[in-house]
């Protein structure tokens, strides 16, 4: 009772009361923001994902979500999210230059303005690069595939291959090796922590343990 709490105390003293509960009971925000593309190239489309969070009971309608580069707007979708709820969307980006280009996506909320943008910065690239190591003599498919504009293909025998020789390739193929050494699994390793992409093509004489370590080392079930 804060009349009888007056009534008690020294009058010289000053009271300040302070509310145990926040003003904002709602709010939307930028959760979090990712490309799915592997690699971007210039003048391909990439999509730039992001998922809006609603904190609120009431539903959020028609909230515009914007993707500037630079400082240009390049694109803005409009978003309806539920109470208490998400909502995934996409916004389309095509990088005119190679390089590495900086940007963030925005929302307009006017509640806590802090979470209300989220920066990235993408490495655009002119060639996909595609490194190829060979176990077999015969004529590599995978040249007919790649060895075309966009990419840039190199081939080498898997036979005493120097590790510090392959450049963080996009793609590494591993292509009917009989056996694969303890430096070529390194290097699978070295590539997968980087977030690139590693193809392993078997042969028929592919021994067993190398089977039983790409089955441990990736997670497959070879056998």
């Amino acid at each position: 009772n804060l009349d009888t709490l007056h009534s008690k105390s020294d009058s010289s003293l000053k009271y300040r009361y302070i509310a145990y509960s926040s003003s904002i009971n709602s709010n939307t925000l930028i959760d979090s923001l990712w490309i799915e593309s592997p690699v971007v190239q210039v003048g391909n489309e990439a999509e730039v994902f992001v998922r809006v969070r609603n904190f609120s009971k009431i539903p959020v309608l028609e909230l515009p979500v914007s993707l500037v580069i630079g400082e240009e707007n390049v694109s803005t979708v409009l978003i309806d999210i539920e109470p208490n709820s998400f909502k995934d969307t996409s916004i389309t980006l095509i990088a005119d230059n190679s390089g590495n280009i900086n940007g963030k996506v925005f929302i307009e909320d006017n509640t806590l303005e802090f979470d209300n943008e989220s920066y990235f910065s993408i490495q655009v690239k002119d060639d996909i690069v595609i490194q190829e190591l060979s176990g077999s003599e015969k004529p590599s498919p995978f040249k007919n595939l790649f060895d075309i504009d966009g990419y840039s293909y190199r081939n080498m025998s898997i036979d005493g291959i120097r590790i510090d020789s392959i450049l963080n390739p996009d793609l590494l193929i591993i292509n009917e090796a009989n056996n694969i050494s303890s430096s070529i699994f390194s290097l699978i390793s070295r590539q997968l922590e980087n977030g690139k992409s590693v193809l392993v093509v078997l042969s028929e004489k592919t021994n067993s343990e190398s089977q039983d370590r790409l089955s441990l080392e990736l997670g497959l079930n070879l056998r």
